[in-house]
């Protein structure tokens, strides 16, 4: 169309949160697809990119808390979430796979629950008292 191929208008991504982490829940949220792999994020991350590789996509989308389970301080949710990430950025170096978008999943957990950064919940969360204050991994 207009000189241009379809997969540069058109940019095809494969979606990590429905393909690698959600457990296929009925309405009363009980898994009914557990996978081998969907335990650690290292290894989700790990399968999601050979899937990604055999079947050829350039691209993906995820959000936040797909990435790297939330630790019980601060600290141990950036290292959580800089593992992941430097697996992530080896990963779509060698592979050449991008990512087309990201987001935040701000709609099952508690601390969201009258907004986000807003909350009047005072107690912070990890990864949310991050992104706030602007510490931790850039």
């Amino acid at each position: 169309m207009m000189g241009r191929r379809m997969k540069d208008q058109l940019r095809f991504s494969a979606c990590y949160w429905h393909s690698f982490n959600w457990p296929r829940c009925d309405p009363f949220w009980t898994p009914t697809l557990v996978r081998r792999w969907m335990s650690g994020a290292i290894e989700k991350a790990d399968v999601a990119f050979e899937m990604f590789r055999l079947l050829d996509v350039p691209f993906f989308a995820f959000r936040d808390v797909d990435l790297a389970p939330e630790g019980d301080d601060l600290d141990a949710s950036v290292a959580n979430l800089g593992a992941v990430v430097d697996f992530f950025e080896e990963k779509m170096a060698a592979l050449g796979i991008c990512p087309l978008w990201g987001t935040a999943y701000p709609f099952s957990h508690p601390c969201y629950m009258a907004g986000a950064a807003n909350n009047p919940d005072p107690r912070p969360r990890p990864l949310l008292l991050c992104l706030r204050t602007g510490k931790g991994r850039a």
